[in-house]
């Protein structure tokens, strides 16, 4: 296990104490996938009841949340901000973590950028929500408003490139040389090295079986939803359909 899952686990076990000494809700996050799955399994172990969420449904980035026994529900320490800025100006996801983190904010603090035409939502811990109001009035040179809250029809635009490709069998090392037009010995060498995560899970496992709706990460490849893997010939080879975002 790498040192840094080693460090969210501890986190995670801290955050569970707090939850069980104080009686009351407690927080760890914003999470990307591979940490949200760690502890998530961790949780699961020590049969701790927990809530994930990241402001909106769907959110990639996400706090964890340990519950005590009387909580159905909790308040997360979320704000959702809204900058607004001139149509013309092109605004993307890096020019406004730079400007947080340019503040000292860690990314800890900083869930989901959510970019749109003339509009950015960005959800950041509560703790923080009235510095950043205070410091920024531009993102890089384009001027902005910033407002509290988040609008009612936030869209979040992903884009996705098709992949379809026949394959001899649903293990990782097969489903891996398909999609990054390698061959078996090479997609061996990413996944036996530690670059292939399943479901934001580290998986070295050759053999594994990759199932249907699982996330496929490959790092300098890109992020790959599998969303068919299905019987395409009497020989048995199937038919690999799944989505990269770009």
């Amino acid at each position: 296990m790498e040192c840094g899952d080693d460090l969210i686990i501890a986190r995670a076990e801290d955050t569970i104490k707090r939850c069980c000494t104080k009686n009351i809700p407690a927080f760890f996050g914003f999470l990307n996938e591979h940490e949200c799955s760690i502890v998530q399994l961790y949780a699961k172990n020590k049969h701790c009841r927990f809530l994930l969420f990241g402001g909106y449904e769907g959110a990639e980035r996400v706090i964890f949340a340990a519950l005590p026994d009387w909580a159905e529900d909790t308040q997360f320490p979320i704000t959702a901000l809204t900058f607004e800025y001139k149509k013309e100006y092109s605004l993307n996801h890096r020019d406004f973590l730079g400007s947080l983190m340019a503040l000292g904010i860690t990314r800890e603090k900083i869930g989901d950028i959510v970019v749109g035409e003339g509009r950015t939502v960005v959800f950041i811990h509560d703790d923080i929500a009235g510095f950043v109001v205070s410091q920024i009035t531009k993102i890089g040179r384009v001027g902005v408003k910033i407002t509290t809250g988040a609008p009612y029809d936030i869209q979040v635009d992903n884009k996705y490139e098709i992949i379809t490709k026949t394959i001899a069998s649903a293990r990782l090392d097969c489903i891996v040389a398909a999609i990054t037009n390698n061959s078996r010995t090479a997609a061996t060498e990413l996944i036996i090295s530690g670059n292939v995560f399943t479901s934001g899970v580290e998986n070295r496992s050759v053999s594994y079986t990759v199932k249907e709706g699982e996330t496929l990460s490959v790092r300098k490849h890109g992020k790959y939803i599998i969303d068919s893997v299905a019987n395409l010939t009497k020989k048995g080879r199937l038919r690999l359909e799944c989505r990269r975002k770009i």
